[in-house]
């Protein structure tokens, strides 16, 4: 809002300087609440950072990142049961080395694909 109207900005925000180092995106499932916090220290001591993406993001829609968001709903995922969105920055192969050692120390952790969402 400015001056009380609507004023867009979506569109014209643009990538100030590329990382060498990519954003990746992985859905957790966990099945005890300490597990994404060990998941996160794992990242760490590997040189990665991570950060729990599943309230704090949400995918916009094509109409709503080039114009007004909130028209209609786009709800940040649900911290209830065992499914957690992850956004981590590194590369692909790293992530998932980390990951597979996480997800084999304790039954009930698995994970979807690492997907690279900036490179």
């Amino acid at each position: 809002m400015l001056d009380g109207h609507d004023v867009p900005v979506f569109d014209e925000i643009q990538l100030w300087e590329r990382s060498s180092v990519p954003t990746c995106s992985v859905v957790l499932t966990v099945s005890h609440d300490d597990d994404l916090d060990e998941l996160l220290s794992d990242l760490d001591r590997a040189g990665l950072t991570g950060e729990n993406w599943t309230t704090s993001v949400r995918m916009l829609c094509a109409a709503c990142s080039s114009g007004s968001p909130g028209a209609h709903d786009h709800p940040f995922g649900s911290s209830d049961g065992g499914d957690r969105t992850l956004g981590i920055s590194g590369h692909a192969e790293a992530v998932e080395a980390v990951l597979a050692g996480w997800r084999d120390r304790r039954e009930g952790r698995g994970h979807g694909r690492v997907a690279v969402e900036l490179a």
